[in-house]
């Protein structure tokens, strides 16, 4: 990429990015659909647990459909899951491609889905609850700051706001595991169980939930990690960066650098872990805050690299 593109805070609002946005949400909002009713029914069939544990005759019955709805969670479900986060990795890889300029990696991401397709799911994209509102500006503030330096910075808000994030969400995953583990011993005791009806009664119904508790905790970690791996790299090119104009050899290092940075974006983003809306949506304001502190850091130096070199001219 050597020639200039549009600036990514103008480009970024544009109809058609907006678009790709929309239709990335309403395919993202599938996958969360479906990991809240699985989340559900996981639940309500752990809580079942509570009753068999002091009603003997719903002990079995509740058993036989903990253990069904696990055997159907990781046949059915968990592949489900896997395909809608492959989709809407991809459709917010089309976005991310063309608001930065970068070429698109087939071998990575496969084929870029139809306009058709994209239309259709932009027209599910439901506005309410400040959705809308949340599409606009979707990176950082990157005003001021050269190309390609800004796709850094939008990079490294994507990877450092997701990661923490995760990281959130993990503790909060374990935490409840570990209380429901212990907890099965406290019933357990209350309950005058054995310790083969304590894993029945209570364990086996809730084996979904458990399970989803430990898989999602792992992922979320190994995904955060994953990302926090890149951090420290984009973040050094971005406290080295150099005045413009660059050297056509390092500009389109650092163009090269940023696409091998989305590679590990777009694998991320295919993983079906995910956070729940209402848990994101909790930390966005004091996490964009944190963000745009870092963007305009990053303007502020190089208006003083401006400053230094008017001065020596």
């Amino acid at each position: 990429m050597t020639s200039p593109r549009s600036p990514i805070s103008q480009r970024q609002n544009d109809p058609d990015m907006r678009t790709l946005l929309r239709a990335a949400f309403a395919a993202h909002a599938r996958g969360q659909r479906l990991e809240t009713l699985r989340i559900g029914v996981s639940l309500i069939s752990a809580a079942a647990g509570l009753l068999a544990a002091f009603v003997t005759s719903t002990a079995t019955s509740v058993t036989i459909v903990g253990a069904l709805w696990a055997v159907g969670y990781a046949a059915a479900i968990s592949p489900w899951t896997k395909r809608l986060a492959r989709r809407s990795a991809t459709i917010q890889e089309m976005f991310d491609v063309d608001l930065f300029g970068l070429p698109w990696n087939h071998t990575a991401a496969g084929a870029q889905l139809a306009p058709f397709e994209i239309s259709q799911l932009a027209r599910r994209f439901t506005p309410g609850r400040r959705r809308e509102e949340q599409l606009r500006d979707w990176y950082v503030d990157t005003r001021g700051v050269p190309q390609p330096y800004d796709i850094l910075l939008c990079q490294q808000q994507n990877l450092g706001w997701d990661a923490r994030l995760r990281r959130r969400w993990s503790w909060l995953l374990l935490g409840a595991v570990v209380t429901w583990t212990l907890l099965g011993l406290l019933i357990g005791s209350l309950a005058s169980l054995t310790v083969t009806e304590t894993a029945t009664r209570w364990y086996l119904p809730a084996l979904a939930a458990l399970l989803y508790g430990i898989e999602s905790y792992r992922a979320q970690r190994d995904i955060a990690a994953e990302r926090e791996r890149i951090i420290p790299m984009v973040q050094t090119e971005i406290d080295h960066a150099q005045r413009p104009p660059l050297p056509p050899a390092e500009h389109q290092r650092l163009v090269q650098l940023a696409r091998e940075v989305q590679d590990i974006i777009l694998a991320t983003r295919k993983q079906p872990a995910r956070v729940p809306q209402w848990f994101y949506a909790h930390f966005r304001d004091a996490d964009e805050q944190d963000f745009q502190a870092n963007a305009e850091r990053l303007r502020n130096t190089f208006a003083e690299m401006e400053c230094g070199h008017d001065e020596t001219t």
